[in-house]
């Protein structure tokens, strides 16, 4: 089969945040629906297809470090990427990653639904953002998204507030319920916006962050992983009662 090339488009992109060490990931297809599945278990994408884009009438999955053509078929329980060039067929098989398409729907389902209220964040948000700490904070006090990065080894902190008298990183309804600190692994965000230009993230359920495009023409849904580690927003607790 020859896949359309919108979904080439994500195979695409998956491959590349592979191959740059970002978000190491395994690419699953099935009926209507791509996941994207990274191999640390924290970032989970669904991307449902348009009616003509889903050829999947059998479900395939492979390693996104396999991706070499946008043609490829199953064929005993491998994938098989091929091209033609000068005369000769070239066919690269790929064994199946461990968890099946079928499981991964499994998996995707138990997160259930995105629950509180939804923050919009533009990709434009990455030049504010420091991609070399490891992780960035979210949490929310009166009201009021804070987004910070914490540099553990020199203590300088960068700390991210809504601008209100211009819209700033922009809420979609009333202020939000306080939460946090909670901290996302900086690569699992920055990756998000290599498939959208702007995300909605809520903060609402246990464990998990649910995210999803803010384009109706790429329905993307997922959810990211929360990551504890010392000192979580410490500091900005502090600041903030103390104002």
């Amino acid at each position: 089969m020859k896949i359309a090339p919108r979904v080439e488009s994500m195979f695409a992109q998956a491959a590349g945040l592979h191959q740059s060490g970002r978000l190491k990931n395994t690419i699953y297809a099935i009926g209507s629906n791509v996941f994207i599945f990274n191999q640390d278990h924290t970032v989970l994408i669904r991307f449902t297809l348009r009616p003509e884009e889903a050829p999947f009438a059998h479900p395939i999955s492979f390693d996104a470090a396999d991706y070499d053509s946008n043609k490829l078929r199953e064929h005993n329980g491998f994938v098989e990427f091929v091209q033609k060039e000068s005369g000769f067929v070239r066919i690269k098989s790929c064994r199946a990653p461990k968890f099946s398409p079928e499981e991964i729907v499994g998996i995707f389902k138990g997160f259930g639904k995105p629950s509180g209220t939804g923050v919009f964040l533009n990709k434009s948000i990455r030049a504010l953002l420091n991609e070399e700490l490891s992780h960035i904070e979210f949490s929310s006090r009166k009201g009021k998204l804070v987004i910070a990065q914490r540099n553990i080894y020199n203590g300088s902190l960068i700390q991210l507030e809504r601008d209100g008298s211009s819209g700033g990183l922009g809420l979609l309804t009333e202020e939000l319920e306080d939460f946090g600190p909670l901290g996302i692994r900086t690569d699992d965000f920055m990756s998000l916006f290599s498939f959208a230009d702007a995300l909605t993230l809520w903060f609402g359920a246990d464990n998990v962050v649910h995210f999803s495009s803010s384009n109706d023409k790429l329905k993307m849904l997922g959810v990211l992983s929360r990551c504890v580690y010392d000192n979580l927003g410490g500091e900005i607790i502090k600041d903030k009662e103390t104002k």
